[in-house]
């Protein structure tokens, strides 16, 4: 997985600090899980969509949590520019 390369610095981790990061348009890459409620990320794909950012979504939370980094799921990541 490409997200695994990132160090923890780069990356924002869970959809409340993707969605910050995303407001303040300091993203260049999105994954969100593929077995998450719609719901909780509604409002991060809308956001990478008017900002034309490349949204990633073919990974569980597991496999997301693994890759961020840390001991449990995460529904987003988002990679730093």
């Amino acid at each position: 997985m490409e997200l695994a390369t990132y160090r923890r610095e780069q990356l924002t981790v869970g959809a409340k600090e993707t969605y910050k990061a995303l407001m303040h348009k300091r993203l260049a890459k999105v994954y969100i899980a593929n077995n998450c409620d719609a719901p909780k990320i509604e409002s991060i794909v809308a956001l990478c969509e008017e900002q034309d950012i490349p949204l990633v979504n073919t990974h569980t939370m597991e496999e997301l949590g693994k890759a961020a980094h840390i001991k449990v799921k995460a529904v987003a990541v988002g990679v730093l520019r």
